[in-house]
Order: C-alpha cells, then structure tokens, then sequence
C-alpha cells in the first residue's frame, strides 16, 4: 500500500471514530437522563434528556444545511450557517445561506425555519396567498407561494413539513419569481422533507 493510501485510509478512520464517539455522546447522554429520571432526579434528568435534544437538533440542522447548495451559477454564495437552538415556543432558524450576485446588486436569502407550535397553519401556502396575494407554485413537489413585490423582490414560501417553512427571499434582480424558484430547483426538496419528519 502506497503511502497515499495509508494517508487516506487514516483519515476515513478517524473520521468513522469521530462520528461513532459523537453518536455515542448522545445516546450516553440519553441513557444519563434516564438513569436519573428512574432515582427520582427529575430536574436533572431534564437537563441531561435537553442536552441530547440540542445535539441532535444540531445533527439535523448540519444534515439540511449540507442540502442548500453552495454554488448556484451566476451568484456567489456566503458560508451556511446553523443552529440546533430554539425558543420557548420551539420556534428558530435551523440552516441559512446568503447570495451575492455576480456583477450584480441582486441578493438571495434562503432559510429553512422551524415554527412555533401552533404557527404552521399561518404559513400554509392557501393562507400565504390569501394574505399577501401570492401565486401558487408546485415545485418538487411540495405546494408554496410566490409573493412578488414590485419588479425586483420576491419571497417563496414552501413547507416541507408541519411547522417548518422554506423561505427564499430575493431583492435587488429582475424576474425575481423565476430566480426563487431556481434557487428552489437547485435543492434537494426531498432529503429536506425526510430530514424534517
């Protein structure tokens, strides 16, 4: 084996160790709030059980943000960024990205949002078009709303799954329906949803 190899096949351990150690902490953590919760330390087997549901949440924040795609021709985009935090009322960004456009001002939003409990009925894409005059849209499969404001902004809303929206906002560009539904194009709609449910 040439040493190029031996480098390589390294590395993919370390990195199959790395995931195991990390799938390990969560369910050791699980297991810890368990434990606690059968020696009647309720208050702490909630901050154990809490610890573990903020790593996965991170987990799955990482798994969707690797879907919203880095290059997009024509646009340059900015680092994605993540969280597994959430509100009390359960409500957060879970992965976002912004666009530049090249040699131009137009700018593209994305973001995959959890909502608050009770909050997925106010962004189901029927109620969406009622409020803000939008136009439905199919894309992948999944129903949404495009809601234009005048000739150069527009925000596309789909829902991959009760309580999380997918918001494409675009400003600054011409046919900025069009340049949402692009950017919708370019996504894996589908691990999006099966990551969500």
């Amino acid at each position: 084996m040439n040493k190029a190899a031996k480098i390589i096949m390294l590395a993919v351990s370390a990195m199959i160790l790395a995931a195991t150690a990390n799938a390990d902490q969560i369910t050791d953590q699980v297991n810890a709030g368990i434990k606690l919760y059968e020696e009647g330390k309720i208050s702490k087997a909630i901050n154990e059980i809490d610890f573990a549901l903020g790593q996965m949440r991170q987990k799955q924040a990482e798994a969707i943000a690797a879907l919203i795609p880095e290059k997009v021709e024509g646009w340059t985009a900015k680092k994605v960024k993540t969280s597994g935090n959430q509100s009390i009322m359960g409500a957060g960004t879970i992965a976002s990205r912004s666009y530049k456009q090249d040699g131009g001002k137009g700018k593209v939003q994305i973001e995959i949002m959890r909502l608050g409990q009770g909050m997925g009925m106010m962004f189901n894409p029927m109620m969406l078009q009622r409020m803000g005059g939008g136009k439905p849209v199919l894309i992948g499969g999944m129903k949404g709303t495009i809601i234009e404001k005048g000739e150069t902004e527009a925000q596309l809303v789909l829902t991959p799954a009760n309580e999380h929206i997918l918001k494409i906002e675009v400003l600054q560009t011409e046919d900025p329906g069009d340049v949402a539904e692009e950017f919708a194009g370019a996504m894996d709609l589908a691990k999006i949803v099966e990551l969500l449910q």
